[in-house]
């Protein structure tokens, strides 16, 4: 049951890859629409590919037959306009792409019963007799099998696809945008139950690599690169914070570790702020998952940091929270002030996802929103946002770049 699931998502996200290919074919125009799950797994108007993936399984022709009757009979009532495309992967299988004519299909669809065969099988060898040499010679005419390659093989060669795109500079940054794109492929499937709705284009997908929110997602790179790598290229890519301006740090629910540990992970920011620190500085807000604010507001309370949370575990008032900090300069030796912070009324700001949301969106100023632990970038804010989706609270304050 278990390997049956790992299999599945596997082919699932093999699938994911080879849309990402066929969007960035040079042949293809930039609104070409591309239906993802429709009548099959792909297809536009010129074409339509069923995907297998088989990692484990070896090559033989039985094993394809129900997938070639599914495209064949789809083909009869096509009026000749399109390919068919049956794109797989089998363990003993190179790379290549095989032309069939009427006999080979027959071949590949021969089939026969048995005494205790199954009622669908009595069924399936119904619909083959029934098919005219005249249909099976027009598919074999349009139809190609194509081997690809196994899992790691075949994303590398996505990863090259995306590095030669005149948005992407080098293969580290195809990675990132290749899982940008993934998760905007996995998304438009599972979250459209109505078909006709699962369509992209190049277009679509140059204008959301475009966009001024940016997201980083772990699992591919993780399995391309591996966390260390992963971690160093996140630190190299999260945008410079400045000091004097509002930057926003959201946790998420998956963002893990105790409120300890996020008191912590907190105070770590918050040091990096108030090192040599000048009299400009607009403190830092931080907005954390309603079970463990209030812990971790005792904690940084214990470890000298004071915030300001607009008295939300009294009775929450915006307007104190939205006050600016009050600074105080440290004098030079002739008495006079210097740009230097000698001190603040407050080193952070820190709420509550319940009591953020509540906010009045007009007063909400941030230059910069960072999301730790969220599945994507919600719409509480409409300003420039960086997300990471799986990050441990150790973690967050390298990606800190002040």
């Amino acid at each position: 049951m278990e390997d049956g699931g790992y299999y599945a998502i596997k082919g699932f996200e093999f699938q994911v890859d080879k849309t990402i290919k066929e969007i960035f074919d040079p042949e293809r125009a930039d609104d070409e629409e591309i239906w993802i799950e429709n009548i099959q797994d792909l297809n536009t108007d010129d074409f339509v590919t069923q995907v297998k993936y088989k990692e484990t399984q070896e090559f033989s022709e039985y094993k394809i037959r129900d997938p070639i009757l599914q495209l064949l009979n789809l083909s009869i009532n096509d009026n000749g306009n399109r390919n068919y495309i049956l794109y797989c992967h089998f363990t003993d299988k190179e790379k290549s792409r095989i032309k069939f004519d009427l006999a080979g299909i027959k071949s590949i669809l021969k089939i026969s019963s048995k005494s205790n065969s199954s009622a669908a099988h009595l069924e399936k060898i119904k619909t083959i007799e029934s098919l005219n040499d005249l249909d099976i010679q027009s598919f074999a005419g349009r139809f190609t099998l194509e081997f690809a390659d196994s899992y790691s093989p075949h994303f590398s060669e996505v990863i090259s696809i995306i590095s030669k795109q005149n948005f992407c500079v080098n293969s580290v940054d195809a990675v990132y945008y290749y899982a940008i794109i993934a998760n905007y492929l996995r998304k438009l499937v599972i979250e459209n139950g109505t078909v006709t709705k699962r369509l992209c284009d190049r277009k679509t997908v140059l204008e959301m690599i475009g966009d001024g929110k940016k997201s980083l997602f772990y699992g591919s790179f993780e399995e391309y690169k591996g966390r260390e790598n992963f971690l160093k290229f996140l630190i190299s890519n999260t945008p410079n914070l400045y000091k004097n301006q509002s930057n926003y740090f959201i946790f998420g629910d998956r963002c893990s570790g105790s409120s300890e540990q996020i008191a912590k992970a907190i105070e770590s920011i918050v040091r990096k702020y108030y090192k040599s620190a000048v009299h400009d500085l607009c403190p830092p807000t931080f907005i954390l998952q309603d079970g463990v604010c209030t812990n971790v507001k005792r904690v940084l309370v214990a470890l000298d940091i004071v915030v300001n949370d607009g008295f939300e575990d009294l009775g929450f008032n915006e307007n104190i929270f939205h006050r600016k900090a009050i600074v105080l300069r440290k004098l030079m030796s002739n008495r006079k002030p210097s740009d230097v912070l000698e001190d603040i009324s407050f080193h952070a700001k820190v709420i509550s996802r319940t009591s953020f949301e509540k906010l009045t969106a007009s007063k909400l100023q941030p230059s910069r929103v960072l999301y730790f632990g969220e599945d994507e970038i919600p719409t509480l804010i409409p300003f420039s946002a960086f997300l990471v989706t799986d990050i441990h609270h150790n973690e967050v304050p390298s990606l800190v770049r002040i």
